[in-house]
């Protein structure tokens, strides 16, 4: 009977009964040990959150409804904007959160959703100021 072969081709035949390692760097878990799925920590969301006090009231709307995947036409028709603005919009939101893409955007508003649902201080202050 030949040995089983490794998972990487690099790595020399495992002997019968022995753990396989997937790579030859990556150590083999010991029999009867758990394997770690996970990391022992949360990857860190994209984006600055520091960032959020800078949207106004329609960038947090727009990023809002990135968030739920909609698209520049269907955002613009939710919001009675241009697709154009839109486009605006996303720009400037994107940049005061510190992220490139899309989807980047909608990660973070999913991360940080109960900072975005807060007024912002400009709409708190402008009640306050009028009464409302």
């Amino acid at each position: 009977m030949t040995a089983p072969r490794a998972l990487h081709p690099s790595a020399p035949p495992t002997p019968p009964g022995e753990p396989r390692a997937l790579h030859p760097s990556t150590p083999p878990t010991p029999p009867g040990e758990p394997r770690a799925l996970r990391p022992s920590t949360p990857p860190t969301p994209p984006g600055d959150p520091s960032g959020i006090a800078q949207l106004t009231p329609r960038e947090r709307q727009v990023l809002a409804l990135v968030s739920q995947a909609a698209q520049n036409r269907e955002i613009a028709g939710r919001l009675g904007i241009a697709e154009r603005t839109v486009k605006a919009h996303l720009a400037n939101l994107m940049g005061k959160i510190d992220v490139e893409t899309r989807i980047q955007a909608a990660i973070f508003a999913y991360a940080h959703h109960h900072a975005l649902i807060r007024p912002a201080p400009r709409e708190a202050g402008n009640r306050q100021a009028t009464g409302r």
